[in-house]
């Protein structure tokens, strides 16, 4: 198994061995891909994915007009994950899928480096309003079924393990979630940050805030809400919310999952889509940002903290902003490249009601001046 720590050296060795890794042995998806625009479709081949890693025919993109992923049927992922994973995922905007920001993403049954071997492929619904991928694979004498369902109307897709002891011995203290590995970007774990830690930990000694996890760019954000999760393993390209099983002989676990995508990274939009799904309230807050001089700021960044440690944040657009997060009480401040940051401001937030808070203290970077002379001389140098 090669480490994920060695990210480039294994991108070369997974693109060479595109050259000699067989397709899995059964699959099963319709030539005719049914579709509206903004709909959803399954396209084998290719990926659409701008700088996508898909290079094999048996190929498999389930997108819809907010998102697309790409499973690696023919094409191997990274790392010695088996075929059949993702490979790729990004937002789409306009109907077409913007770059590839997934390296990998897969579903661990006792860690890294223990997946299901996957040995079933199959397209079960393939319509303009819904599609569904299963898949099936073993790992020792655990069963494993994973469900991809998309529908035209998400910005996420909704992914299903259920796990099957169909041994005779009990499996104990096994290490079980999704994990996602990003091809471009950082990792963001609510209340924790973009630290490392590679030790499975109790999310709560981290200091973790919530049940989901992110990874971010400027021109995305994904966003992985995992209710099952209790430990945290992450660095800052990849992230594991696993948590720990005993699995009985004949015993069956379910863990459900949502791959969440945006066109813009702010990590806010995540928390807002989480809390949607668990039919939860937000309010509002709104504001302008400024410079001391009361320049606008045009792409501005408000900052979301709860008791001190980083909650979310969203991106702003001439010098405005807008954010929806869950009643409580808040501390915000502005940030922008090439500013330095805000004073910061504290802000209760009551269900369907709007703050207004804005940051006027934004201070636009200076220039540092250097003269060199000679010791000797005195004269000036070119430097």
């Amino acid at each position: 198994m090669i480490s994920r720590s060695l990210a480039v050296k294994a991108s070369v060795i997974a693109i060479a061995a595109l050259l000699i890794i067989g397709t899995l042995a059964f699959i099963t998806v319709p030539k005719t891909v049914h579709a509206y625009y903004g709909g959803v479709k399954v396209i084998r081949g290719l990926s659409p994915i701008i700088n996508a890693e898909s290079r094999h025919k048996n190929d498999l993109t389930l997108m819809n007009g907010f998102i697309a992923i790409t499973f690696g049927v023919g094409t191997s992922p990274p790392w010695g994950v088996p075929n059949g994973y993702l490979i790729d995922a990004a937002p789409v905007v306009n109907g077409k899928p913007g770059i590839d920001m997934l390296a990998q993403f897969s579903f661990l049954v006792n860690g890294w480096g223990n997946w299901a071997k996957i040995t079933k492929i199959e397209v079960v619904k393939n319509t303009s309003y819904e599609g569904e991928i299963k898949e099936v694979g073993y790992w020792k004498d655990i069963k494993v079924e994973l469900t991809y369902y998309l529908d035209a109307w998400s910005n996420y897709v909704v992914i299903t393990a259920k796990v099957t002891n169909e041994g005779k011995l009990t499996h104990e203290n096994l290490l079980m979630g999704f994990a996602l590995s990003l091809e471009r970007g950082w990792v963001f774990v609510p209340g924790f940050g973009t630290h490392k830690h590679y030790k499975p930990t109790p999310k709560e000694e981290l200091g973790v805030i919530g049940d989901w996890v992110s990874g971010y760019y400027k021109d995305y954000v994904v966003g992985l809400y995992a209710p099952y999760y209790t430990l945290l393993s992450t660095s800052t390209s990849w992230v594991d919310p696993l948590t720990k099983v005993t699995l009985r002989p004949g015993e069956t676990k379910v863990f459900k999952a949502y791959l969440i995508m945006f066109p813009i990274g702010s990590t806010c939009d995540v928390l807002v889509t989480v809390t949607h799904l668990k039919h939860g309230a937000l309010g509002f807050v709104s504001g302008k940002v400024t410079t001391v001089n009361g320049e606008t700021v045009e792409v501005p960044y408000v900052v979301v903290k709860k008791g001190g440690k980083p909650l979310c944040w969203t991106v702003g657009a001439l010098g405005s902003y807008l954010l929806a997060i869950p009643p409580g009480t808040y501390e915000l401040h502005a940030e922008a490249e090439g500013y330095g940051p805000s004073s910061t401001k504290s802000v209760t937030v009551a269900t369907g009601a709007n703050v207004t808070a804005d940051f006027t203290d934004l201070i636009p970077s200076g220039k540092v001046i250097l003269h060199v002379y000679r010791d000797d001389t005195g004269k000036p140098v070119d430097a």
